[in-house]
């Protein structure tokens, strides 16, 4: 009974060792994803704020 138990928890273990092992790596995925998207914002905002004409703003 104890060897059958012990298969048994071990093949739940290697389960649930693969599904975090997927689940980390979805999470790598999103780290990356955002990283480029919080890059690519920055980019974006710096471009549109070289082509604003701040002087044509400003009440004088």
């Amino acid at each position: 009974m104890f060897d059958q138990f012990k298969a048994r928890a071990d093949r739940i273990a290697s389960d649930l060792n693969s599904s975090l092992s997927a689940i980390l790596g979805g999470q790598s995925g999103m780290d990356s994803a955002f990283s480029s998207g919080d890059q690519e914002q920055g980019d974006n905002a710096r471009q549109q704020m070289s082509a604003a004409n701040f002087d044509a703003a400003r009440f004088r």
